[in-house]
This record gives structure tokens, C-alpha cells and sequence, in this order.
């Protein structure tokens, strides 16, 4: 994030409107890497029934991928990224998209 601070991927509002192609294309790259980062930590982590140890680590991963889907610049890139991942993870994601944005 450091290395691509012209693309304002800390700030809640995300980067402006007007990027350029390359700046587009940086900032898709690494919404591909938070995707994989994501889908990781949801096969290893996530279940059904979460021991107490296990769902805090859990709720620890999820309030991050919340705080990424509240952004407008993720939502619209998820279907491209979407693409190809594990079924189940796909299916939670797009259900925080619907109706878990807190």
C-alpha cells in the first residue's frame, strides 16, 4: 500500500474517479491479492460451528474483508475477481455485497 499511495487504498472513500490506465491496473492487482489473502483465511478458518478460538480469529479476517467490501472500487471489481474461486467463498462474499454491508 506504501508503494501505491496515488491510489488511496487506505482511505475509506477510496482512490478518485480519474485513474489511469496504470494506476487501474495496479489497483486491480491488488484486489486480486486481497481476493487470494481472503479465500485463503476463509478455507482454513472459516466453519459452520466455530470453536471460540476459531471464531475469533475468524471475525478478526472478517472485519477486514467487510471493510474492503464497503468500499464502491472493490464491489464493482468483484465479479471479475470472483472468477474461478471456491464456490462457498464466492457465495459469502456476494452475500456480504447484498446485505452485510455494517
Amino acid at each position: 500500500m506504501l508503494d501505491n499511495s496515488d491510489l488511496h487504498l487506505l482511505r475509506r472513500e477510496g482512490a478518485p474517479l480519474k485513474l489511469t490506465e496504470e494506476q487501474a491496473e495496479r489497483r486491480l492487482a491488488i484486489f486480486g491479492i486481497l481476493i487470494s489473502l481472503f479465500e485463503r483465511a476463509y478455507l482454513l478458518v472459516y466453519e459452520e460451528s466455530m470453536s471460540k478460538h476459531t471464531r475469533r480469529m475468524w471475525q478478526s479476517w472478517e472485519d477486514y474483508i467487510r471493510e474492503w467490501v464497503r468500499r464502491a472500487d472493490f464491489r464493482d471489481a468483484l465479479p471479475g475477481l470472483l472468477e474461478g474461486e471456491d464456490e462457498e467463498f464466492t457465495r459469502y462474499i456476494r452475500q456480504l455485497t447484498e446485505g452485510g454491508r455494517s
